[in-house]
């Protein structure tokens, strides 16, 4: 394994639980990146990112893929070139955007994505079926679970927890064989299929739990801030720690 493997990882209910990073958690994560880059990984954006507690990290791919940060001393830097890649799918992004406001759906307008809350914007299964079925060439959709309910989120076709994780390799100078994804839900399943060590909290869903089992991966059997610490400390074994 090279010096500095690369660790993915989601962040809602994977590292951080109801908004709140275990002070434990975060020792744990400052001893992971003294011996690997700690890449954030969400559906968030950037922006929906800010009012979470700082997290040790090296990087932050944000909107499921469709933005890269990298992080250059203690600033981070846009990955200009995949910019560029995700705003050629702007325009037709926002028009199906404003289509889904006038159609009734509470939009959170990011960068290069958008999301809307199914419950928050009191829609049906037939709404729900509605956006799959005029979903415009160039553009993909997933869903995705928090406390607050169910969310449809819209991205570029070329973005993707999966395709950024080739694309941070890439940069980084690492191999995909010396990679590591973290994660608890089905949104983060294209990543947790693609890197070489797959882990999650015993919290995770069952699917996702699924899809660990069957790659060779590491479940935890405890839950939450512990299970978090848990996995962590897994890593942190693998990487020499």
């Amino acid at each position: 394994m090279p010096s500095k493997p690369i660790v993915f990882s989601d962040i809602d209910y994977t590292i951080v639980f109801d908004s709140e990073l275990d002070p434990k958690t975060e020792d744990l994560l400052d001893q992971v990146r003294g011996h690997a880059y700690f890449i954030l990984v969400t559906a968030r954006s950037k922006r929906e990112c800010a009012p979470l507690p700082p997290i040790p990290n090296d990087g932050l791919i944000a909107e499921n893929g469709a933005t890269v940060y990298v992080r250059n001393g203690s600033a981070d830097e846009l990955d200009r070139e995949w910019d560029a890649i995700m705003s050629r799918r702007q325009d037709v992004l926002l028009s199906f955007q404003e289509e889904l406001r006038r159609r009734g759906w509470r939009i959170n307008e990011k960068l290069h994505a958008f999301s809307s809350c199914i419950e928050a914007s009191e829609r049906s299964e037939a709404d729900v079926e509605w956006v799959g079925a005029n979903l415009p060439e160039g553009l993909q959709l997933h869903f995705s679970r928090n406390t607050a309910g169910r969310y449809v989120e819209v991205f570029p076709l070329e973005a993707g927890k999966d395709k950024v994780v080739f694309r941070v390799c890439e940069r980084l100078g690492v191999p995909v064989e010396h990679t590591f994804g973290l994660g608890d839900n089905t949104n983060d399943m294209p990543m947790l299929q693609v890197v070489n060590t797959p882990l999650a909290p015993g919290n995770c869903h069952p699917d996702v739990r699924e899809l660990i089992q069957r790659r060779g991966g590491y479940v935890s059997e405890l839950e939450g801030h512990l299970g978090a610490q848990d996995v962590l400390r897994r890593v942190l074994d693998a990487v020499g720690g």
